[in-house]
């Protein structure tokens, strides 16, 4: 990952995997809701 991310820190790459995924616990739950977009279109 490192190698395909020149001038980023190991740590770094970590930290931000962290996030993304506390991101996606936070959307799994329930506590984010999601857009429609398919009734959006149908009212264009």
């Amino acid at each position: 990952m490192v190698e395909a991310l020149p001038g980023k820190l190991v740590d770094d790459i970590k930290d931000h995997c962290n996030v993304l995924i506390e991101d996606i616990n936070i959307i799994e739950s329930g506590y984010v809701t999601l857009s429609i977009y398919l009734e959006m279109q149908n009212q264009n």
